[in-house]
């Protein structure tokens, strides 16, 4: 069963979906360590790229980069909305990957994170517990929106970098 099939039902998926079509149209979104997910399908947008260090089935109509970020971000232009989900508790150095992908966002960088779950809840998670401090240390600024779904709960973090994104009110 492929990692895209064990997950599509959580909660977190649909907030980034709704994101993603409230600030449509987009000229242009990437989803750096995507795996097999579809996501960079979602929303009303013209040039669609993922990054994973995985080859992935392919998506209409998206190009894929086959890399480790961020030695690969010289291979992708700047995009309206970057994102990065349920990635950066996998990392040993989780700051050293977040400054390049806000390097590579014009609008706005959703990233999603497992929240507060107990350190070794998962053996590959090496940053838990993730909350709001460790987040903020991670990226250098605090999320214009902090949305937490689901058991056990995860947080999609937006960053609005010009305040210019449409949508952000009455989303959830």
């Amino acid at each position: 069963m492929s990692y895209w099939t064990q997950r599509s039902g959580l909660e977190y998926y649909e907030v980034v979906r709704r994101l993603i079509e409230d600030m449509g149209p987009l000229g242009s979104i990437l989803d750096v360590g995507c795996w097999d997910t579809p996501i960079a399908t979602w929303g009303d947008v013209d040039e669609r790229i993922t990054v994973d260090t995985r080859s992935r089935p392919e998506l209409p109509g998206v190009r894929a980069v086959i890399g480790r970020w961020p030695d690969c971000a010289s291979e992708v232009p700047v995009c309206d909305v970057v994102l990065c989900l349920q990635v950066l508790e996998h990392l040993d150095q989780p700051a050293a990957f977040c400054g390049p992908l806000f390097a590579a966002a014009r609008r706005a960088v959703i990233l999603s994170v497992p929240w507060g779950w107990p350190a070794l809840a998962e053996p590959s998670h090496r940053q838990d517990p993730v909350d709001g401090v460790k987040l903020a240390g991670w990226t250098g600024r605090e999320a214009s929106r902090l949305i937490v779904v689901g058991k056990p709960p995860r947080a999609v973090a937006v960053y609005d970098l010009h305040g210019d994104v449409p949508g952000w009110s009455g989303l959830i």
